[in-house]
């Protein structure tokens, strides 16, 4: 093939000239065409190599991915052969205990052999017993184990002190004298609490009288004076959840010591605070009295009953003589409570093998068995009774798969919750499901819950966008995945069931109106229940002949998730405020107790003055509790050290620092002001000064009420030599946040404090005020390379991790990821570069693992970006401006969001107007319908879809005669095109004079900079 295609030998300008010169030079012009077809024929030839070699590498390469799926298959089933052996050899080792406990509690006791009688005693030797035998010995007391160090801990100053009074009555021959036990005291001390005590120590002897007298002072150095509330608050909040009875009533009981709880609070607060499955229990059989002590004596008899019946567990695949045997073992040994222990059996007997066979009532006269009857009888004939119901029912009507507790035993009991079985899995889950007749969906999962379950999700080949009941887009944003598993309510079931994951709000399943249709169940409103009996369920769910109420849940279980809880002020927790019932504080009200009215007023001043309060491990996740020193106050008050990063101030060349006046103050700013320096003195933030050089201070009031101590650097930063390091731009940060699901946002406490002052300059920090002339040791702010030199701080911290899975603005941290796991990760990797760095985090605005947070002014999301409401609302509430501070203010604030309104130039352009020098400031009509036009603008601002480096962009541009704009674009995954961008800015004077295609190419050169 030729290097370069043949060119014509003429070049002819119109038709008549080609054909004038083909006919006196025909043989060049056939030449040139016999080039030209040999040279498209080699073109032809070599592009169709170059697609056979292609096919060629793509074959190899599929080749090579095959393999490797084979082998990782292969590696796949050694895994599930070695697991399946190991289940196996624990069945079989379960089953050996079962027998061997059967055997042993079968044989009977061997009974005492007769004494031996005493021989061999002559008369001249005493006898046993006798006075002359009779002697005292001194003893000494076995030795107590010492007591752990105590070193400042409140919530370990009770264990100490306890122990301390064990060790000093038990082992008093030890310690004779007052000064040994104090000695023994004080060496049992460490850090803080010793120093509390070593003024009292002179030449190794302690001054006090006794032992006491340290532990006192140890109890009002360290001890909490609140004590008795905050133990009445926590045993308000106190629930058992999973824990076992005996660790959950110690724990009741000494909450109830400590906060000197009457007698007759104490059973109300008991019943609130077991768990679920004993408050069913206690519907069965209700204490005699409500005495406190017989109620606990009712619960402990049901805890042994269960943790007998916990027996039963290894049995369910045994044969059914030996779980006979089991049960009539327990029912021998807790006769009186039966209707609990039928409770507690009944879903294990449901799931006893196929294989028993016994002989029963038939279906028709199973419901003629009186349950008062059942009792009377023996062990052996309740447990034939307890079978005879059950077996009532087809045996298809037993799910081996689902082996749930939440199955059923009758109308009467607590209402069940939906079983779900995994698709080819043993593994079973119990929750709970709303029916929502307003649900145009057929089933809905939350993904997060089913996503801390370990659900397989499946990825839909379409999106599917959700719309809530306004018409607005769902939160969620549109579903993309689904889960298939097995659902079982009741005697219903479902195969294969397809449940939709998107974020749900409290129920962790919804089934929709379509669902309802489908099974068309039959309601009882008046009791609250319904049954599956239609004949699509008759057909293919999977019921009986017969089929059972199922009753609703009166109260839905709390979940877990912190998404679901209703948003509540920080801090809030820790404050002295608990929910009580009526009846709760009646019984405070009779014994006398003062009872005050609180308002929400109230409540915010208390937080306002306590924001910073509160333990960080109590507030943070548990993933993150290793990091709580990041979020201390305490150690972020303390001066930081010098380092590389220290702010410089740099004069400009022959300029001299100035002397600023001294501003008057109203009380409340001489108040806030004092305050202020007392704050700042503690910290070692300032330190007095004597410098020539200072500038004034002033009050700022803040938008929410208080005061904001400002130092008035202006007249300093105009003589300052400017620090270029830039910030970054907000529109590259969002440009990262396509497909991510997870976001934590973290705030630096205090950003600038944390960077010191150039050793040897902190002269030129002075500020003057009536208490004195003072000079900042940190970087204060208000000076003009302050936010420079920060930004280079943190962007050096976290130079590894930026514009990959974080950005920092400031002291604005923002971290984002597609998955939970791997968002955990990237919040533990910057939260180690905080702590590396010296840098501490705000707790009291931490959003840790969220969906949606808030930043910059902005509302982050997956796939989706939007104005901040509350900025919304600041532009529509904005009063009408009457100087051009005013207009200038106004148009700062609204250029920010200038790319979610579309024309923002030409629909701001009247007011920019107002701006221009030698423009007298004249509010006409025209200026209020455009500030108007921009109000109505930012409220249906349109939500923006992150850029997609992936994806082609459409791109629609117009040039009017003042103003260029356009619309950036792109399409989602279900083919819907969304806005990216909006851009528009006004020609300057020069450009005004263009050509209109001159304008239009104008916009698309700039829409592209943009």
């Amino acid at each position: 093939m030729p290097a370069t295609a043949p060119r014509p030998p003429f070049l002819p300008k119109d038709p008549t000239e080609f054909v004038q010169h083909v006919t006196s030079h025909s043989a060049e012009w056939f030449e040139y065409c016999s080039q030209a077809d040999q040279y498209i024929a080699a073109a032809e030839t070599t592009l169709l190599s170059w697609e056979t070699g292609k096919e060629a590498l793509q074959i190899q390469a599929l080749q090579q991915e095959n393999e490797h799926l084979h082998d990782k298959c292969a590696r796949l089933r050694d895994v599930i052969s070695r697991r399946d052996a190991v289940i196996q050899y624990q069945k079989e080792q379960a089953k050996e205990k079962d027998i061997e406990f059967l055997k042993l509690a079968k044989e009977k006791p061997q009974e005492p052999q007769p004494a031996m009688p005493i021989t061999g005693i002559s008369d001249g030797q005493p006898k046993p017993g006798s006075p002359t035998q009779t002697q005292v010995f001194h003893q000494l007391s076995e030795r107590l184990p010492d007591p752990d160090w105590f070193e400042g801990d409140r919530k370990d100053l009770r264990r100490f002190i306890s122990q301390i009074h064990e060790k000093m009555n038990i082992n008093r021959d030890c310690f004779p004298t007052p000064q040994s036990r104090m000695t023994y005291v004080n060496n049992r001390l460490k850090g803080a609490p010793y120093a509390q005590i070593l003024p009292y120590v002179k030449k190794g002897i302690c001054q006090l009288k006794d032992y006491e007298d340290i532990l006192d002072i140890l109890d009002r150095a360290f001890g909490d004076p609140n004590r008795v509330n905050n133990a009445r608050n926590e045993l308000f909040r106190f629930r058992q959840n999973n824990k076992e009875f005996g660790l959950f009533f110690a724990e009741f009981q000494r909450l109830a010591l400590e906060g000197e709880m009457p007698e007759e609070t104490l059973s109300i607060l008991l019943e609130q605070s077991i768990n679920r499955e004993l408050k069913g229990m206690l519907m069965h059989n209700q204490p005699p009295t409500q005495d406190y002590h017989d109620e606990f004596d009712l619960l402990s008899s049901y805890r042994n009953l269960r943790t007998a019946a916990g027996i039963m567990k290894s049995t369910c695949n045994q044969p059914a003589e030996t779980t006979l045997q089991l049960l009539e073992l327990l029912l021998r040994t807790q006769p009186h409570n039966a209707h609990s222990l039928m409770y507690i059996m009944m879903p294990w007997i449901c799931h006893l093998s196929a294989n028993i066979t016994l002989h029963v009532a038939s279906r028709e006269n199973a419901s003629t068995v009186d349950p008062q009857n059942i009792w009377s009888g023996t062990a052996h004939t309740l447990i034939t009774a307890l079978l005879a119901i059950r077996s009532a029912y087809p045996a298809s009507n037993i799910t081996p798969s689902i082996k749930s507790e939440s199955t059923a035993v009758s109308e009467g009991s607590r209402s069940p919750s939906p079983g779900f079985s995994e698709k080819g899995q043993e593994k079973s889950l119990s929750s709970y499901a709303m029916l929502d007749t307003g649900a145009d969906g057929k089933r809905f999962i939350d993904q997060e819950w089913a996503e801390d379950n370990h659900l397989e999700l499946l990825p839909l080949k379409n999106p599917i966008h959700l719309e809530s009941f306004d018409g607005r887009e769902s939160e969620g944003g549109p579903i993309t995945h689904y889960v298939r598993i097995n659902l079982t309510i009741h005697d219903h079931h479902e195969k294969k069931a397809c449940f939709l994951a998107t974020q749900l709000a409290h129920y962790p399943i919804i089934l929709g109106m379509p669902w309802l249709e489908t099974h068309d169940p039959r309601w009882g409103f008046a009791e609250h229940t319904l049954i599956f009996d239609s004949a699509y369920c008759r057909q293919n769910c999977n019921i009986p002949a017969q089929p059972a109420k199922i009753k609703a849940l009166r109260d839905v279980p709390a979940r877990s998730c912190q998404k679901n809880l209703t948003s509540c002020p920080k801090g809030l927790e820790k404050q002295d405020i608990a929910l009580v019932s009526l009846r709760a504080c009646s019984a405070y009200a009779r014994r006398g107790h003062a009872l005050f009215t609180a308002t929400i007023g109230n409540i915010d001043e208390v937080l306002a003055k306590r924001s910073g309060d509160g333990n960080p491990e109590d507030l943070l996740l548990p993933e993150y509790k290793d990091y709580a020193d990041i979020f201390s106050p305490k150690e972020a008050d303390k001066l930081p050290p010098h380092q590389p990063y220290d702010y410089l101030i740099t004069l400009i060349d022959g300029k001299t620092p100035p002397f600023g006046p001294l501003y008057g103050m109203s009380r409340d700013e001489l108040v806030a002001l004092q305050e202020w320096i007392m704050e700042n003195l503690r910290k070692g933030f300032i330190r007095p000064s004597s410098s020539p050089t200072a500038s004034p201070v002033l009050f700022v009031k803040k938008p929410g009420g208080g005061l904001c101590f400002c130092v008035d650097y202006q007249a300093l930063n105009v003589i300052l030599v400017k620090d270029q390091y830039p910030l970054p731009l907000v529109k590259e940060t969002l440009n990262n946040l396509k497909g991510m699901r997870y976001f934590t946002k973290i705030d630096i406490i205090s950003a600038f404090n944390n960077i010191r002052i150039k050793k040897g300059q902190e002269y030129l920090t002075a500020f003057r005020t009536c208490l004195g002339l003072y000079e900042s040791l940190v970087m204060p702010f208000g000076l003009t390379g302050a936010p420079a030199t920060f930004q280079h701080y943190i962007n050096d911290t976290l130079r590894d991790y930026l514009d990959i899975f974080c950005t920092a603005y400031l002291d604005n941290i923002l971290i984002y990821s597609q998955t939970r796991s791997e968002h955990i990760q990237h919040v533990r990797k910057v939260l180690q570069k905080l702590r590396e760095a010296g840098l501490f985090a705000k707790l009291v605005k931490y959003e840790f693992t969220v969906h949606e947070t808030k930043f910059l002014g902005l509302i982050v999301a997956r796939d989706r970006i939007k104005i901040d409401p509350e900025k919304v609302q600041t532009i529509a509430a904005w009063a009408t401006p009457t100087c051009i501070t005013d207009i200038q203010a106004f148009i700062r604030f609204a250029n920010f969001y200038r790319r979610f309104i579309k024309d923002f130039s030409k629909i701001i352009a009247p007011l920019v107007n107002l701006t221009k020098k030698d423009v007298e400031f004249q509010w006409t009509p025209t200026c209020q319908l455009a500030m108007d036009a921009l109000k109505k603008a930012f409220t249906s601002a349109p939500v923006l879809k992150p850029f997609d480096w992936t994806q082609d962009i459409i791109l629609e541009t117009d040039a009017s005669d003042f103003v260029s704009a356009g619309v950036l674009s792109q399409y989602d995954d279900n083919g819907v095109l969304h806005p990216v961008a909006f851009f528009s800015k006004k020609h300057s004077a020069t450009e005004c004079n263009y050509e209109i295609y001159d304008k239009e190419l104008l916009a698309i050169i700039r829409c592209f900079e943009e």
